[in-house]
């Protein structure tokens, strides 16, 4: 049964903000900026293993950019906040550990406007920027790395859907700290007061928190069942209800004109949901009863839906329609891009990616789009002078696995489509054949440690076939992060967190188990997060047991350097930057060895 726990976003206003206390300063060395970056890109690694994650880039760039513009107007406008969207239809949007929100598509679905959405995320920011969560923790007697990300996956498991936290390398400590997790009323209030204040600042309609609430009592046909979840875990006094009422009173109306992308990014995630012919079946039967809180929106979702069952002729009519309203919308352009490549025309859906870019100039779908175009007809180097032109920046992990696998397809087809040898300037260029022999070979893979129960990753089937050819004079070297998300635990501690986690790192040993030259395991990050050197030996120990040779885990006992001699030509220096980047202070022990 999935977690529906909504976090309460009822928004007061600036006024009498001076009776809130400012809880934002306490406790905000708890946890170190660094601690909190290590935890934000476990929490996202984790969340990317979801099946349930939506990963289209209009979609998560438009809810980026709404966060964006809070954040900038929020009391700390450098936080770097990062956002995920979860293919759920309850009401739902949840603050963690690491500066990263969660947010549902019910959320998206059941908000009448772009300011009841705001409303939302402004909430849900004040409890980032006023360290609520830092505040709980703080209460704690003893705060270590492994156990803050833990924490954070347990947050993780109690707020999100059931999927997103694997309960498997949780262990039972971390259901057990979900109970202790929650705001307190005082946190509310203060991410009331302060997020009412970001939403004014951002330029939206303060009433919309108030309108969202109203929409949640009302229960949304989307989101069947989740308005009352949400008040049944969040109940909401009488009192503190008409004391919202008389702050928004304070706020003079503000007229706003509606942004058309919102009701866009509704249609497009109502367009891939249910069944083909159900959907279609709605939303013909919404525009011919006029059911709808945006026409455009309505043709637009209606659009995507008939080229989802392939019924192009019928997108062809709403998309033409569309273009009637005389909406500016890149959204609209991608729309006919995607209907152009679906129906085979592919340079005609080139030619509007490239005019697209030009009036919205780093709109990333337009990037993706013209560059796999790129792709098709075998211009893979043109695809990559574009995203190298653009310069690319994957700032969050999440929906991105697709295009970084599509740069790693660019540059395989650029490697191997000749073995000529490139130049920078041709006219000078000239080729020299060495004869000399090679001194030793290395085979090196890295961020290898999460595989599926009994089974490797392909990447290390792929790295097993190549070790099975090499010689005895090479060496196999793992490049850290052999364990994810968070090294070896002790058996005793959790003994299902133990044999996952052994799991992954068995299917690393077993690529070598035929191979005839030296191997070495070098730690990563990862690898620290449970005990710190305590698990960092843990592995070594079991590392050099599995293959028999004591100096296969280097450097050894979490020492920062170790030097190789791999033969009288060659030596190699093999380095854990996690003891130069680790906080001496939270391992006291770490340098007794």
């Amino acid at each position: 049964m999935k977690k529906v726990l909504s976090i309460l976003f009822i928004i007061s206003t600036i006024c009498n903000a001076n009776n809130l206390p400012d809880l934002g300063d306490y406790g905000s060395t708890v946890v170190s900026s660094h601690d909190e970056s290590l935890i934000g890109r476990q929490i996202l690694y984790q969340v990317n293993q979801s099946q349930n994650i939506v990963r289209d880039i209009e979609i998560s760039d438009y809810l980026e950019s709404i966060g964006l513009k809070l954040i900038r107007n929020s009391s700390d406008p450098g936080r770097k906040i990062q956002f995920f969207i979860v293919n759920d239809q309850t009401i739902n949007a949840f603050a963690m550990l690491g500066n990263i929100i969660g947010v549902h598509t019910g959320l998206f679905l059941s908000a009448n406007s772009e300011s009841e959405l705001s409303s939302v995320l402004a909430h849900e920011i004040a409890h980032i920027t006023q360290r609520h969560i830092v505040r709980i923790l703080a209460q704690q007697d003893r705060i270590t790395t492994e156990g803050l990300i833990i924490t954070a996956l347990a947050i993780l498991l109690s707020r999100g859907s059931a999927d997103l936290g694997s309960g498997a390398f949780l262990g039972g400590n971390a259901y057990a700290m979900q109970q202790n997790l929650d705001f307190t009323r005082e946190h509310e209030k203060e991410a009331d007061r302060v997020g009412i204040q970001i939403l004014h600042r951002s330029g939206f309609d303060v009433r919309a928190s108030a309108d969202f609430f109203k929409t949640l009592q009302k229960g949304n046909q989307f989101s069947i069942g989740a308005a009352p979840s949400f008040l049944r875990t969040h109940p909401i006094t009488s009192d503190r209800i008409n004391d919202i009422n008389d702050r928004l009173e304070d706020f003079s109306y503000k007229q706003r004109i509606e942004n058309p992308n919102f009701y866009f990014i509704k249609g497009k995630i109502r367009a891939f949901m249910g069944r083909k012919k159900t959907v279609i079946n709605i939303l013909e039967k919404n525009i011919k009863n006029k059911a709808y809180l945006n026409e455009a929106g309505e043709r637009y979702a209606l659009a995507y839906a008939y080229i989802r069952n392939k019924e192009f002729d019928k997108a062809y009519i709403q998309i033409k329609k569309l273009l009637d309203f005389s909406i500016k919308s890149p959204m609209l352009i991608q729309l006919q891009a995607t209907f152009l490549t679906q129906v085979g025309r592919e340079q005609e859906a080139k030619s509007i990616l490239k005019a697209g870019l030009k009036k919205y100039p780093g709109y990333r779908s337009f990037i993706y789009g013209l560059a796999e175009n790129y792709i098709e007809d075998d211009e893979s180097l043109k695809a990559i002078r574009l995203l190298e032109n653009y310069k690319i920046k994957f700032s969050n992990f999440i929906g991105m696995h697709k295009h970084f696998t599509l740069i790693a397809i660019l540059l395989l087809f650029v490697n191997c489509a000749t073995y000529e040898a490139k130049y920078l300037n041709v006219e000078n260029a000239e080729d020299k054949i060495t004869t000399k022999e090679i001194s030793h070979t290395f085979y090196l893979i890295g961020d290898a440690g999460l595989s599926p129960e009994g089974g490797m990753n392909p990447a290390l089937k792929i790295f097993q076939e190549k070790l099975k050819k090499a010689d005895t004079n090479s060496t196999a070297v793992f490049l850290g992060d052999n364990i994810y998300p968070a090294g070896l635990p002790n058996p005793k501690d959790s003994t299902v967190a133990y044999f996952n986690a052994k799991n992954h790192l068995d299917a690393q040993l077993n690529t070598v188990k035929d191979y005839r030259g030296r191997v070495i395991f070098i730690p990563g990050n990862h690898d620290w997060y449970t005990e710190g050197l305590k698990g960092l030996k843990r592995q070594e120990e079991y590392v050099e047991m599995t293959l028999d040779r004591k100096d296969s885990f280097l450097p050894e006992n979490g020492c920062p350097l170790e030097k190789v001699d791999i033969n009288e030509e060659v030596v190699m220096i093999v380095m854990d930057t996690e003891w130069y980047l680790t906080n001496w202070n939270k391992r006291p022990s770490m340098n007794e060895d």
